[in-house]
């Protein structure tokens, strides 16, 4: 809920700017967006509230697998000071794609959306389990967070040279702190949502598997929370990127 409430809070101070608002701006106001959406839906589902909010379930899938375009194109625009589309661009959009051909397939079988609320109202722990058409809630998480991670490592060479560049600059300096930290906190968020994912799939606690961690899938879970309650809340102490 802190996180969903900072991400509406961001999203208002970046893309209600005063004009011009900034392609990098709208981007990363776009991101914030999505983030808010998914922590306010996480909250209200791991809080038993889904009953209450039946409506606001399984539409948002396609909008999560949203959630790295305006993450990759934001980046595209600091680190290039400009952004065109480029075909390449359409990459980023295939686990968009799979989420909308399961939705459709969902809301086209008679009865079968209300039979999924029904199951994740009576146990949202096994909503990750959830068949769709093509793939299940988990796999729907997997790649989608290994497409993120694929993209972000993609940026990574691009990013060491932008850092490099007017590196005595003070204002420099605050940004290449604040695109590190973001670099950072998304690529760990993408590999503890695949580590979950991979838990979930193969029915094994990583930690207590390897190393003997008791309650080894709650560590993985709660890294994955202070992530997103990190993307929403540092932003704060980065004032010049709002």
């Amino acid at each position: 809920m802190i996180s969903s409430i900072f991400g509406f809070v961001l999203t208002t101070l970046l893309l209600f700017k005063k004009p011009p608002i900034t392609k990098a701006t709208f981007f990363l106001g776009c991101f914030y967006l999505i983030l808010s959406i998914y922590a306010l839906q996480t909250y209200i589902i791991e809080t038993g509230h889904l009953n209450r909010f039946p409506w606001f379930f399984l539409w948002p899938l396609a909008l999560y697998h949203l959630i790295m375009v305006p993450m990759y194109f934001y980046f595209e625009a600091i680190l290039e000071d400009r952004f065109y589309w480029k075909k390449r661009y359409l990459l980023l959009f295939v686990p968009f794609l799979l989420g909308i051909m399961d939705l459709i397939a969902v809301y086209a079988t008679p009865g079968m959306a209300d039979q999924i609320l029904h199951e994740t109202i009576a146990d949202t722990g096994n909503r990750l389990k959830t068949r769709y058409w093509l793939l299940d809630l988990n796999e729907h998480y997997l790649i989608r967070h290994i497409w993120q991670c694929a993209f972000l490592l993609v940026l990574l060479p691009k990013l060491r040279g932008f850092l490099k560049e007017g590196a005595s600059d003070k204002p420099k300096i605050i940004l290449n702190k604040w695109l590190v930290f973001f670099w950072l906190i998304l690529l760990m968020l993408s590999l503890m949502t695949i580590l979950q994912g991979m838990e979930k799939w193969m029915d094994i606690s990583v930690f207590g598997y390897f190393f003997g961690v008791g309650n080894g899938s709650i560590i993985v879970a709660i890294i994955l929370y202070l992530c997103v309650l990190a993307i929403g809340v540092i932003p704060i102490y980065f004032p010049t990127i709002l």
